[in-house]
């Protein structure tokens, strides 16, 4: 498919880093690396190239994709391609573009309807890194409630991971233990790695407020 469809096989990869992300395979990562070195590259599929790059490992050439990134935001202007963005920048450290292009999101769309899909973890996280905790909070309800209605049970545990955080943050530590709970029954911890660190982390957040510096 890569040599006969290369569009159709790129469209592919960037499902499959998105999967990568979660899971945290090193198999995973080196896979979608080597079918994407395989494809002919055109300038049409620039932005989507570096995608899969960012998403399957924003670690391996971060001042190559920082780079990039300047173009990838010339060319959002369509909303799925503006909140790509923004998880890109967030992925690779970039916190304050990608909370100025989360709000642009939602200042542009979000009266219209609902948000573009996408603005999930990625925006929640954002605006925790930010301090926006009620911000946070709000993008943690509409990923809930599409992960819901969707039945995708990896974004409902996803939203609670990061929800146990900012409760864990504001000293509301029963209600984070119960948040971070909620999250780690929704997930196999070996497929979604990334959420049940975050749910860990929530906890060991909600143990420091109460001071139980051990646990």
């Amino acid at each position: 498919m890569a040599l006969a469809q290369p569009a159709t096989a790129l469209d592919l990869l960037a499902g499959a880093a998105v999967v990568r992300f979660y899971c945290g395979e090193d198999a995973q990562r080196r896979r979608v690396q080597t079918a994407l070195r395989r494809l002919p590259e055109d300038a049409s599929d620039a932005w989507l190239r570096t995608w899969v790059r960012t998403v399957s490992d924003p670690f391996d050439d971060r001042t190559g994709l920082l780079s990039l990134l300047p173009q990838v935001a010339a060319e959002a202007r369509r909303p799925d391609r503006l909140t790509a963005f923004a998880v890109m920048a967030w992925l690779l450290d970039e916190t304050p573009q990608a909370v100025r292009a989360f709000d642009e999101a939602f200042d542009r769309w979000g009266m219209r309807g609902p948000l573009p899909d996408g603005l999930g973890g990625a925006a929640a996280w954002s605006y925790v890194e930010q301090g926006r905790w009620g911000r946070a909070r709000e993008a943690c309800t509409r990923s809930s409630a599409l992960g819901s209605t969707a039945g995708l049970d990896h974004a409902v545990a996803c939203a609670a991971a990061v929800d146990a955080t900012v409760l864990a943050y504001q000293g509301d530590v029963a209600a984070a233990r119960a948040r971070a709970a909620d999250a780690l029954a929704l997930i196999d911890p070996l497929a979604s790695r990334s959420v049940a660190v975050y749910a860990r982390r929530a906890l060991g957040a909600a143990a420091l407020a109460e001071g139980a510096h051990e646990a």
